[in-house]
């Protein structure tokens, strides 16, 4: 398969995803597939394994057992503050 392998790491533990790729496709202007155009790369995101918590807002990654004790510690504490 060509593209860029990816695997994500976990911050929070030594969790592992399964491997995936990214690709690019060339878009034509003329829609031939050739000459002048742009190059369309897949997002990490879009092909990221489901409940993988990718790129949060500090730039972190983790796997969905952090991501649940993550998002569990915040809903608790949002409702300690009520």
């Amino acid at each position: 398969m060509s593209g860029v392998k990816v695997v994500l790491e976990c911050g929070g533990c030594d969790a592992k995803s399964k491997a995936f790729y990214i690709n690019q496709k060339f878009r034509s202007f003329s829609g031939r597939g050739h000459g002048l155009g742009v190059y369309e790369v897949e997002s990490i995101t879009s092909k990221a394994p489901d409940d993988w918590c990718v790129f949060d807002l500090i730039g972190c990654t983790y796997c969905p057992k952090c991501t649940a004790e993550i998002f569990g510690e915040q809903q608790q504490d949002k409702a300690d503050e009520r």
